[in-house]
């Protein structure tokens, strides 16, 4: 099979599993279902903040200014409070994945992510962790709806989506753990939100 061949159906398999896990995790997550957000992690890589930071500064190029400017962004935004560097993070890996998402994009996905976190807290502190869920979900979904993956990009798409997709695994696996020991025992959660750094 000729390389040309091959990153287009590895891209195809890329976009497929995103379109089956991505709505599953985001109702599991709307639900606070921590049985499929389990699972759903356990299908995943699980990659924290500065393992990705690492991987992007090496693969994805432009990378570090990108990220420098999104920081600035997320600083100011009153929806980042508190997780300013993760959602830079995350915005910044999607915008080195392709020219058509925007920083604009990225705000207005935490934005709506931000209104949907307020709309269901289960346990103490899981704000933060809910926004940066929705946020990774609300920007793969981009890729997979919108047309937003177009050649040149495609050779950075593996390698953006697997960053993501291991902060996700990450993220709804300390979720489902901070269900369900915010429903046994408060003080664990703390912990948890630290493994995420």
């Amino acid at each position: 099979m000729d390389p040309i061949t091959e990153e287009i159906l590895m891209e195809a398999k890329i976009i497929d599993a995103i379109k089956k896990i991505v709505p599953t995790a985001k109702n599991a997550v709307m639900k606070g279902d921590a049985k499929t957000m389990e699972r759903i992690s356990k299908s995943l890589p699980k990659k924290d903040v500065r393992t990705i930071e690492k991987e992007a500064l090496k693969k994805l190029p432009g990378f570090r200014e990108k990220y420098k400017n999104m920081q600035r962004m997320m600083i100011r935004n009153p929806n980042a409070k508190g997780i300013e560097n993760p959602a830079a993070l995350i915005g910044a890996v999607a915008i080195s994945m392709s020219d058509n998402v925007t920083p604009d994009m990225i705000v207005m996905k935490l934005s709506d992510a931000a209104k949907n976190a307020q709309k269901m807290v289960f346990f103490p502190g899981d704000v933060a962790i809910l926004k940066l869920i929705l946020l990774i979900i609300g920007v793969l979904l981009i890729y997979v709806t919108s047309g937003a993956v177009i050649l040149p990009a495609v050779q950075y798409l593996f390698t953006g989506m697997s960053m993501l997709l291991g902060l996700l695994g990450k993220l709804l696996d300390m979720a489902a753990k901070m269900i369900k020991s915010g429903r046994e025992e408060l003080p664990g959660v703390i912990d948890i939100f630290k493994d995420l750094f």
